[in-house]
């Protein structure tokens, strides 16, 4: 009985012994293979000058993806500026005494919706306003008019939802002889002007992205068009390979290879064009340079830009590999 557990117990460890040893066979000639399968894909790219029309078509196609996603970053800056769009500026009736506009000031400050609030005077007001646009200054000094500024507090709050709850707030009864009630209606204005361009901004993203994805089916598409016409050149070679019984892992990985290399290379060289045209722009726009009447968008822009440009890039070229194999396994498979 002794005799026979041991001669199990042995020809278990052999057999364990043989599946170890036939495992790394078979990992050792899959390795084998795919190297095999990479390095003719790669000499063959190089041998054959060919491919030069489906690079130029693959570019020209990354490069307008490249430039979507600009615009895609740079909507999504304008949604930011949006949200952030919350500065509010109250005049202070002029009968209001300064004991109320005290009150109000500090009250309004203690309200959890308000980040920042200052008060304004009408001095410092004529101040600013000399600063902003001086000939109307020197206008009101010419004629000897007097100071039209009131006082104003400005106000700026957390988020754009927060203008409803502080709208709430000023309508209280006791403020209705503290600020002035025109200024209800041009926050409400305010407030309606920046939802709707929210959701004009919402629509573009939507309709960006679906155009982002139509240009990944043309890139696939674009793909399996050339492997399938470089496939069908060597046509004589894929069927040798079949009959000798040549896996087909062996037979796409060239294909692939060679896809893979030129979507490689036209991703990175449509993200340097896509770099030189975006730092080109404020030079063709000047309004979007940095002290522009978009310089606050485009100050927006680049700091999306710097925080995310890496895991873009960085998943575009994750990309590569997928389109690659399925392009070559689609576009070999009737040769």
């Amino acid at each position: 009985m002794e005799n026979v557990m041991l001669n199990f117990q042995f020809s278990i460890l052999n057999a364990g012994g043989r599946a170890s040893i036939l495992t790394t066979v078979l990992h050792g000639l899959t390795l084998l293979t795919v190297k095999r399968g990479l390095r003719r894909g790669y000499v063959s790219l190089l041998r054959e000058r060919t491919w030069a029309g489906a690079f130029t078509t693959l570019l020209g196609i990354v490069l307008l993806g490249q430039l979507f996603l600009f615009l895609m970053i740079g909507v999504q800056g304008l949604q930011h500026l949006l949200r952030a769009r919350t500065d509010l500026r109250l005049e202070l009736l002029t009968s209001a005494t300064d004991q109320d506009a005290q009150l109000f000031f500090a009250a309004a400050r203690a309200l959890p919706a308000v980040e920042r609030a200052v008060y304004i005077t009408k001095e410092k007001a004529y101040e600013e306003e000399r600063r902003r646009d001086p000939n109307l200054v020197q206008f009101l000094e010419k004629y000897g008019l007097r100071n039209p500024f009131p006082d104003t507090i400005g106000v700026t709050l957390r988020s754009l939802e927060d203008v409803d709850s502080f709208i709430t707030f000023t309508r209280q009864p006791q403020w209705k002889s503290v600020i002035d009630p025109s200024y209800l209606t041009k926050a409400t204005d305010q407030e309606r002007e920046a939802r709707e361009l929210l959701h004009v901004t919402l629509a573009i993203r939507a309709l960006v992205s679906l155009l982002i994805v139509l240009l990944s089916v043309v890139v696939l598409a674009v793909t399996v068009s050339l492997i399938r016409s470089r496939s069908a050149a060597r046509e004589e070679e894929v069927t040798v390979e079949r009959l000798v019984g040549a896996d087909e892992v062996s037979v796409l990985l060239p294909f692939a290879m060679e896809a893979g290399i030129l979507l490689l290379l036209s991703l990175l060289l449509a993200t340097l064009l896509t770099a030189v045209i975006v730092n080109l722009l404020p030079l063709a726009v000047p309004a979007l340079a940095a002290d522009g009447a978009f310089g606050g968008l485009t100050r927006e822009v680049v700091h999306l830009l710097r925080r995310s440009w890496f895991w873009i890039l960085a998943l575009q070229i994750l990309c590569v590999p997928f389109i690659s194999v399925v392009g070559a396994w689609w576009g070999v498979r009737k040769v």
